[in-house]
């Protein structure tokens, strides 16, 4: 009886996918590699507040911490400090917690399909193309990749925006929100901000297609570019 509940119906081929994709990725080679091994080292031998400014000062000189230098991602960064004390220097807890990002991520790709079309094939495939790409694969394997936690942030801005959006009046708190989740997205990864642009066509092409030529849509876009403008 349960399996003939509406929501249950609807949420089966999501469960299925989330259970392939534990399957897929739990048994994938874990081991510390290459850029590990430095994030680890830097949380023994700097304290919480020296790792911490290292992390958060752009074009940092901290030897300990060379990809500073090149990338300014302090969430990332700052997560083996936090992460360390609880999973220690074995590989496999962050492993798992690479996985739990990705499932996360698997659920926010199923949830925004579904809200920018109605057919229930379209988030199935979505989420199918998303959780098993194999191109994805070291975005979970590998232990550094934790920076792929800033699509969970854009995703769920995307998904925010929408709510904000849906109406013909703009709801602030959602727009300012949703900049505010891209923006801990890309102190994750800079990358996170690829999905902005479709974020704004969705809105214009769609949402507002009737209102082009109405200068206050426009206005949704200001939060995104004080995000950017920070950026830089």
């Amino acid at each position: 009886q349960v399996w003939r509940r509406p929501a249950v119906r609807r949420l089966w081929p999501l469960a299925v996918v989330l259970a392939v994709t534990v399957v897929a990725y739990v048994p994938s080679p874990v081991a510390l590699y290459a850029d590990d091994y430095i994030y680890l080292v830097a949380t023994r031998e700097l304290s919480f507040w020296e790792y911490a400014k290292a992390v958060f000062t752009p074009w940092g000189h901290e030897p300990l911490l060379p990809f500073t230098r090149d990338y300014w991602r302090p969430l990332a960064f700052l997560w083996f400090e936090a992460a360390q004390p609880v999973l220690g220097d074995t590989p496999e807890p962050y492993h798992f917690a690479n996985l739990a990002v990705h499932l996360c991520s698997v659920v926010l790709v199923w949830v925004l399909a579904a809200r920018l079309d109605p057919r229930p094939d379209v988030r199935t495939f979505a989420a199918v193309i998303f959780a098993l790409y194999p191109g994805s694969f070291e975005a979970v394997s590998w232990i550094s990749s934790i920076n792929s936690a800033g699509l969970v942030f854009a995703l769920a801005a995307w998904l925010v925006f929408l709510s904000a959006t849906e109406e013909d009046r703009l709801r602030w708190s959602g727009v300012v929100l949703s900049a505010a989740l891209v923006a801990v997205a890309l102190m994750f990864r800079e990358s996170g901000v690829v999905l902005v642009p479709a974020m704004a066509l969705w809105y214009l092409l769609v949402q507002r297609r009737e209102r082009l030529r109405e200068w206050r849509i426009y206005l949704a876009f200001v939060p995104f570019a004080v995000v950017a403008a920070g950026r830089k």
